[in-house]
């Protein structure tokens, strides 16, 4: 069972957050008056933090390699989509802050257990392709700590699909549970159908993306043509679902699943990209 997936990095089975925390508030300023009391005014929301601590030991986790892809995460200022177990986009978020605590050592000194805090903080803003190239005038170079790229299309499009993927996987479960429960059909049928919607906006902002960079069609050549099949898929099992027609939305579900891991399997070029960071 997947407790969420932070990035590329799927939190799951025993490495599952020992407890994760979610802090929301707003900003007030206060407003002085004559002969009375001040007067509040809220200028603005503050930006979401969430952190969590989980436990990454050797034995059920690659302990090594997901500390390393957490940490440059944070050293490259990458802007990571979190998605919880059902496939729902919980936010964009940055590292603020990690703090590893060694708990086990083995025979030569190296941590075998750890337990790992992380502070994320909410990424506010548009996500974009980094330029390539040089500013062409001095007047404009901007300080690099200013201008670092939060992620890359490529990185996007392979949350886009996973998230869709996790979505969709999750609307057809949905539709199973109904099958022997006709009293809760309409409940689990109306969540499918918002879950499908989710997966069909991913799924569509992810052709946008593969018709508009040409290096992206060069990279996973078989990308764009999967994701059209999922996205004919969804919209036959969208419609499936909204009649309310169970065997009609178990067989389409089906054709879909088997759609999706077509779609896994066409934007693995694209994933090795992310990890060689080529």
């Amino acid at each position: 069972m997947m407790y969420a997936q932070l990035g590329n990095i799927r939190f799951e089975g025993l490495k599952g957050f020992l407890s994760i925390a979610r802090t929301r508030a707003a900003r007030y300023a206060e407003m002085a008056r004559l002969d009375g009391k001040a007067r509040l005014q809220r200028t603005c929301y503050e930006l979401e933090v969430l952190s969590f601590d989980l436990r990454l030991h050797q034995g059920f986790s690659q302990l090594d390699t997901d500390l390393a892809q957490l940490n440059q995460y944070q050293e490259d200022g990458e802007v990571l989509p979190l998605i919880d177990g059902t496939g729902e986009l919980l936010g964009n978020f940055v590292i603020r802050r990690m703090e590893e605590s060694p708990e086990i050592h083995g025979p030569t000194g190296r941590a075998i257990s750890v337990i790992l805090k992380v502070e994320l903080t909410e990424y506010v803003g548009e996500i974009v392709e980094p330029a390539q190239g040089f500013a062409s005038s001095p007047d404009r170079v901007i300080p690099l700590r200013l201008v670092r790229v939060p992620t890359t299309v490529t990185a996007a499009i392979v949350s886009e699909t996973t998230s869709a993927e996790l979505s969709a996987a999750a609307a057809f479960e949905d539709v199973q549970r109904s099958a022997p429960t006709a009293s809760e059909r309409p409940a689990l049928f109306a969540r499918a159908s918002s879950r499908v919607e989710q997966s069909r906006v991913k799924i569509t902002d992810a052709i946008d993306k593969v018709q508009n960079f040409n290096s992206i069609a060069q990279q996973a050549p078989n990308m764009l043509s999967a994701l059209q099949t999922v996205l004919a898929n969804i919209e036959v099992f969208a419609t499936a679902v909204a009649s309310g027609d169970l065997t009609n939305a178990l067989s389409t579900g089906e054709n879909l699943n088997e759609s999706l891991s077509v779609t896994q399997a066409a934007r693995a070029p694209l994933i090795r990209k992310i990890i060689l960071r080529q």
